[in-house]
């Protein structure tokens, strides 16, 4: 029951990201935001590493492949999230975010050689109805973002998905799950510093000031789920731990309603949410 427990407790964690994002974004770029947040993992997780990893994981195989999966996770996933919460809102965001299971599970089938069930395909079936009841607008509930967007957290779940089957193969120690995040987060800082200093206008909001503690916990919350997610598939299977993390849509929105008042639950969002939460349970 502790990667089920770790998986869902990821879940939680990315769903208060979310809505610490939408704060952040009030006052800060997407593209500052994402360096603040990923500096804030990084930060956070090399405090820690001295009482945890071994010298002689950085001369591994394993070492390369995670510092290759940080090339994209979590900066370009991280980036795209970001930008997603602005076009849609965080509990679109966060229930189209939740098509990574299909994207974890395929790779794990073929390549780790778990196993792909009857009750795997239909959860799979349920979240797909769930993408469309977000993407297609319906008569006087039209959705106020362009269709486009659904692009940017699914680019956001594949990036999330294909990450966990790869840095699983390279896990020979559950400890190494802890080691797989320091390095991501550690090269993904460095590819979103570099797209902050490459980028034409750097422009400075009012009050930018008031951004960093929001993505300075966004960063913390993201590093902590993705932490739970990783030590879920280290010591479990992948088509549990991916369909058990995406739980974030049901928590989005009920923090959205409950606790940061920022989400209007309309019928077509809570249908959203229930079906890709039901096909991940």
């Amino acid at each position: 029951m502790i990667p089920a427990f770790l998986a869902l407790l990821a879940g939680f964690l990315f769903a208060l990201a979310v809505h610490m994002q939408r704060k952040g974004l009030d006052h800060m770029g997407d593209r500052k935001g994402a360096f603040v947040t990923l500096a804030t993992m990084a930060a956070m997780f090399w405090l820690v590493a001295p009482f945890i990893i071994e010298r002689a994981w950085w001369s591994t195989e394993a070492a390369l492949a995670f510092a290759i999966c940080g090339l994209f996770f979590p900066a370009f996933s991280q980036r795209l999230a970001v930008i997603s919460v602005a076009q849609t809102g965080p509990a679109v965001s966060s229930a189209l975010g939740a098509f990574a299971p299909l994207f974890a599970a395929l790779p794990a089938v073929l390549i780790l050689g778990e196993r792909l069930t009857v009750q795997t395909a239909l959860g799979m079936a349920l979240m797909i109805g769930g993408l469309v009841a977000s993407a297609v607008g319906t008569p006087g509930n039209r959705r106020n973002w362009p269709l486009w967007a659904v692009f940017l957290p699914l680019g956001a779940s594949f990036i999330r998905g294909v990450v966990q089957p790869v840095t699983k193969n390279w896990m020979d120690t559950a400890d190494m799950a802890f080691f797989s995040v320091l390095v991501m987060t550690s090269v993904s800082t460095m590819v979103a510093g570099l797209i902050l200093v490459a980028a034409k206008n750097r422009q400075t909001r009012e009050n930018e000031r008031r951004g960093y503690p929001w993505f300075g916990l966004n960063g913390v919350f993201i590093g902590l789920g993705v932490l739970a997610l990783q030590y879920a598939v280290a010591l479990g299977d992948i088509v549990v731990a991916a369909p058990l993390a995406s739980t974030t849509p049901l928590w989005a929105l009920a923090l959205g309603w409950l606790v940061f008042r920022r989400e209007r639950l309309g019928i077509r969002q809570l249908v959203m949410a229930l079906l890709v939460v039901a096909g991940t349970i």
